[in-house]
């Protein structure tokens, strides 16, 4: 396995000892949690820009964190742009859709290009009273009757919108790449060996005796290192 962590100005190829990453659809922020080797040692700030790539031998780096330290003292920790959003939200909107209001509250906090739903609203009287910008996503889906996820992808870039399936459908089998799986017919998780292009709110294929559908859609995935140093991913899914 190998690890490139990009880290303000720097770049660690191989440095981390230990990594856990947990980013979701349906938690508000999005972490990766990290060590460094012995000997190594660095002036860690919170702030400092993170991004963290991960790959099999053989394999192309793929970047499975995007965000900046908030923790620097071991161990670190990172968090996605959707922790500074964390804060009130206290706006009156008239005659608005659902898309101006989230792109008011993302300019006013200086964050542009925004992915959004192209689906037509209608108008419609809103009052924006939430603790944070992920509380107010909630509102905003309950207003307009929407179901959309709002969330930072690996880019740094606020989505919200249906989800979207780049290329074919990744498939986990019985016998062949699933370690262990839980399923109760509505929701299940899969551990698997590090699959670090596997991302959430994208549709997955699974071949398995226990599980009666052929696709289904990734909640949430987690990228760590065991206590023997092994590195796993956790896919969390739910059926659509």
């Amino acid at each position: 396995m190998n690890t490139v962590l990009d880290l303000g100005n720097s770049t660690i190829q191989n440095g981390i000892r230990t990594f856990d990453v947990f980013r979701s659809r349906r938690e508000a922020i999005d972490t990766f949690v990290f060590t460094f080797r012995e000997g190594l040692r660095l002036n860690v700030e919170a702030g400092t820009r993170a991004e963290f790539y991960v790959n099999l031998p053989g394999g192309e780096p793929k970047k499975v964190f995007h965000g900046s330290v908030d923790r620097a003292r071991a161990p670190f920790r990172a968090r996605d742009k959707m922790a500074e959003l964390m804060k009130p939200i206290n706006q009156a909107f008239i005659n608005t859709v659902p898309q101006e209001v989230l792109n008011y509250v993302l300019q006013r906090e200086g964050i542009g290009g925004a992915i959004l739903s192209p689906q037509t609203f209608p108008k419609k009287n809103f009052v924006a009273s939430a603790p944070s910008f992920y509380d107010l996503v909630l509102h905003v889906n309950k207003h307009w009757s929407a179901a959309y996820s709002g969330y930072f992808d690996l880019e740094g870039i606020f989505r919200w919108h249906s989800y979207e399936q780049p290329g074919k459908v990744p498939v986990f089998a019985y016998g062949e790449n699933i370690i262990r799986l839980e399923y109760d017919g509505i929701e299940g998780r899969i551990l698997t060996i590090l699959v670090p292009e596997i991302d959430h709110s994208r549709l997955i294929g699974i071949e398995h005796p226990e599980v009666d559908v052929d696709e289904v859609l990734v909640d949430a995935v987690h990228h760590y290192t065991n206590d023997r140093g092994g590195a796993r991913t956790e896919i969390h899914f739910s059926v659509v």
